[in-house]
């Protein structure tokens, strides 16, 4: 074992991420199990593809019931199937990175049924499976943590970014009082929130030489976009009470310094 990993609470630990299909939540199922975790990894039904290839990729990268997470049904045969996944020693840690996003102006924009979805997948879903992980963690009176995957949008305001960035400010605020809840329980909670970050979607978003990228990397200090690693990283660090066993309701951006300007 290197001196890095037995300074780690992560190896042997086990984690649920949602929205581990692609993207920044596949990053972080890889970023956790090539630490030594045990990940279950959960998705959309769509993205069944997804999650297929990273159990393939990783041996100690297994599935979830896949399912919508806005349905509490789903949500409850989610953390049954990753308890059960885990092992004895149950879940350590949640990471709460399924979100959708709504970009439209507030005149003549998004529709109802959006703007709805928005917030019960961006707000009211993470919310109710950081309940329902918290009661088992509490139940065998053990500690753990959850990291909520939130943006940078939720400090600031951008064009056609309403109820996206709304959404992702309700987060920071159920993150918040999840910290000072479940704190005395001995589970922590805390948020990412990333700049634009360079996967699929985003490198369609925001292609190289487009009058808004210059724009908006010109208002980044570090002078560049994330990558999906670099957020993968930062929550690992979140998840491992070796190393953040002191850091709750922290709203961490991760940002190359985006936000100074805000």
């Amino acid at each position: 074992m290197s001196l890095a990993a037995s300074q780690s609470a992560l190896p042997g630990a086990a984690f649920l991420v949602t929205g581990a299909a692609r993207g920044i939540g596949a990053a972080i199922a890889r970023q956790l199990a090539a630490s030594g975790a045990r990940v279950v990894a959960t998705d959309h039904p769509s993205n069944a593809a997804g999650i297929d290839a990273l159990v393939k990729e990783h041996g100690d990268i297994v599935a979830a019931p896949l399912g919508d997470v806005i349905e509490e049904d789903t949500r409850r045969a989610i953390l049954r199937g990753a308890e059960e996944a885990a092992g004895p020693a149950g879940l350590r840690g949640l990471v709460n990175n399924a979100g959708v996003g709504v970009f439209s102006p507030v005149l003549g924009g998004s529709e109802p049924d959006e703007v709805r979805r928005c917030f019960a997948v961006n707000t009211a879903a993470p919310l109710r499976l950081a309940q329902l992980f918290a009661e088992t963690r509490v139940s065998r009176q053990a500690q753990g943590s959850i990291v909520n995957v939130s943006s940078q949008a939720s400090s600031i305001c951008f064009p056609n970014h309403t109820a996206y960035s709304v959404s992702k400010a309700a987060l920071d605020q159920v993150t918040r009082h999840l910290a000072v809840e479940l704190g005395p329980r001995g589970i922590r909670t805390n948020a990412v929130l990333p700049t634009v970050v360079l996967t699929e979607m985003g490198r369609t978003a925001w292609p190289d030489g487009a009058p808004h990228t210059a724009a908006m990397l010109s208002k980044i200090p570090l002078g560049r976009f994330a990558q999906p690693t670099d957020i993968a990283s930062v929550v690992a660090f979140l998840l491992d009470d070796a190393r953040s066993g002191m850091v709750n309701g922290a709203l961490l951006p991760v940002d190359g310094g985006f936000l100074c300007y805000g």
